[in-house]
């Protein structure tokens, strides 16, 4: 039991090494206005592509279940 309690500190100080470089480089990166303002348009454009394909995808099944080709019995399978 021991060994294992040592072994799990030693990755957690690991894990909290990584953490603080990765706090870093996002510093780093940020400190940057070309960088900065790349990454901001890219999820942005992120953030629209995500929710431009749920809407689609909730408009195709909403579509299907009120024309009924998706009966209550299908949803009824599915769900058990």
């Amino acid at each position: 039991m021991t060994e294992l309690l040592i072994t799990f500190q030693k990755r957690l100080e690991y894990f909290r090494i990584s953490k603080l470089l990765v706090l870093f480089v996002f510093i780093l990166i940020f400190t940057f206005e070309q960088t900065r303002e790349l990454l901001i348009t890219s999820s942005q454009d992120a953030y629209v592509a995500v929710t431009s394909f749920v809407g689609a995808t909730l408009l195709v099944f909403y579509t299907l279940e009120k024309k009924t080709l998706i009966s209550q019995s299908i949803l009824k399978k599915i769900q058990n």
